[in-house]
């Protein structure tokens, strides 16, 4: 996700050699932009994980202190992570949360940050890697306590002379990567799934604490199933009561279609992915494991569609429509997007 919208420019990070000038002003913490991730209003549990975090922040001898929270994905980590600012920001003199997917995406709310805050040197006629490396002298020399969160984390180079060094912060980053925790001097929080309680407390939670009577052991079942992934249970719960379903009928219809159900986003946060996405593709069957390694060898336009859209073992149609699951989520009164 991009969160600060800025027209993108190619990049050359270009490291500031003279002292930055700092503000002769204190700051207000309101004008630091950004566009962080807000607290899912279903958001649960997690109190021990927060106060691991908040207690690692505050123990650690290095200067930035950091911590990376890693798993896999729909775990809740940039959840996790928003939430922790949603307690603390107040601890903080400035809070800033940096989409780090891509190395563009950093320097751009870098960038962003620099010139809203007017640092010496910053202006929309520089580039972003230059303005960046002004925000980052900011924080290494500002005596102001801030927070830095960098989310999404793929590759570790994305930082690569974007990190504060000696800064008087806490940096807080999210990666499905668990080596993304090899900064020196950072401390690592593993997410795990939710137990079968929290599990079931989350889901009834989201769909309905009304349905929470019509719970069977198939349900129980499933819920198992799902492994404790905050995300299964966010959408499935939401897609139940968006479509004003009892648990009965949505059994039913998740027999049908529940390869359908997991691919598809009923609500309308703003992670990007489906249950589908967040697993592994290590769950898949052999054939299509092969299938996907050799379709990668081929010219697109010479893929047969009916390859794509076929079962491999027996020639039927992977894509089904107008099941009981289609209506149902194609029909208006249902659906309140």
């Amino acid at each position: 996700m991009t969160l600060i919208k800025m027209e993108s420019r190619t990049t050359h990070a270009a490291p500031s050699s003279s002292p930055l000038l700092l503000p002769d002003r204190e700051i207000p913490p309101s004008i630091i932009p950004g566009d962080p991730v807000n607290v899912n209003e279903y958001f649960y549990g997690r109190q021990e994980h927060i106060q691991y975090v908040r207690d690692r922040l505050l123990s650690a001898v290095e200067c930035p202190s950091v911590i990376c929270i890693h798993g896999m994905p729909g775990m809740g980590k940039t959840q996790l992570a928003a939430r922790y600012r949603e307690l603390f920001a107040k601890q903080y003199h400035a809070d800033i949360w940096v989409e780090v997917s891509t190395r563009e995406c950093a320097e751009t709310v870098l960038s962003y940050l620099a010139i809203k805050l007017k640092l010496a040197g910053a202006s929309v006629e520089a580039e972003p890697g230059r303005n960046a490396q002004l925000m980052i002298s900011w924080l290494k020399t500002t005596e102001k306590p801030w927070l830095l969160i960098f989310d999404n984390l793929v590759d570790a180079q994305c930082l690569r002379g974007l990190w504060p060094i000696g800064g008087n912060g806490h940096i807080i980053i999210t990666s499905r990567n668990p080596y993304a925790s090899e900064y020196p001097g950072s401390k690592s929080l593993n997410l795990p799934p939710l137990s079968q309680n929290e599990s079931r407390d989350l889901f009834y939670k989201v769909c309905g604490i009304d349905r929470e009577r019509q719970h069977n052991e198939e349900m129980k079942e499933l819920l198992e199933e799902w492994n404790g992934l905050p995300l299964a249970l966010y959408h499935i719960g939401s897609y139940i009561r968006r479509a004003h379903l009892d648990i009965g009928h949505f059994l039913n219809l998740y027999r049908q279609a529940a390869a359908r159900i997991h691919q598809t986003k009923f609500c309308a946060d703003r992670y990007p992915h489906t249950i589908a996405t967040a697993f592994s593709t290590r769950e898949l069957f052999f054939n299509l494991k092969t299938t996907l390694a050799a379709l990668c060898y081929f010219d697109p336009a010479s893929i047969p569609n009916d390859l794509l859209s076929s079962n491999f073992d027996d020639g039927q149609p992977l894509i089904q429509v107008e099941t009981e699951f289609e209506y149902v989520r194609s029909c208006p009164v249902s659906f309140h997007f």
